[in-house]
């Protein structure tokens, strides 16, 4: 059963390759478990320890195969456009801290001015009614000489 079961999983294999399957999907990556399916065996049949070496035979042409495949369909586009789109909203995310970070900053700023200008209101009140009473002062503490 073994010769025969690893010929219907090479046989299996080069359909996917050729991408004329019968019993799965053309689309999507090639994986042990979709040869196994393409073959019509049971299920997991081909990683039963019989089928060691073809297993290692596959992978090193499957890996090879889904790297092709994923550039002819566009995956290294849309997984640079995945990277782009991640790296844009970090940026967002960081720009919208930092944004936080200026209000709050600005708001502090408004209060200390706040402040300041109140601050510097009361000392010209008080330097307004320091200069009253020193005029006070000096117009009653003042003597006329007009006898002439």
């Amino acid at each position: 059963m073994s010769k025969e079961a690893e010929a219907q999983f090479r046989a299996a294999f080069e359909r996917l390759k050729a991408g004329k399957p019968e019993r799965t999907k053309p689309t999507g990556k090639i994986t042990l478990n979709k040869i196994n399916k393409e073959s019509g065996l049971a299920h997991s049949y081909i990683h039963h320890k019989t089928f060691e070496k073809l297993r290692e035979e596959f992978s090193e042409d499957i890996e090879g195969l889904n790297k092709v495949k994923a550039k002819a369909d566009g995956e290294d586009y849309v997984g640079e456009a995945e990277r782009t789109i991640k790296r844009l909203r970090d940026d967002v995310k960081t720009e919208t801290r930092r944004k936080e970070s200026y209000k709050s900053d600005l708001k502090e700023l408004r209060v200390e001015a706040d402040a300041a200008i109140a601050k510097s209101a009361i000392m010209a009140h008080r330097i307004f009614e320091l200069e009253a009473r020193e005029r006070r002062c000096n117009e009653a503490n003042v003597i006329k000489f007009n006898n002439r």
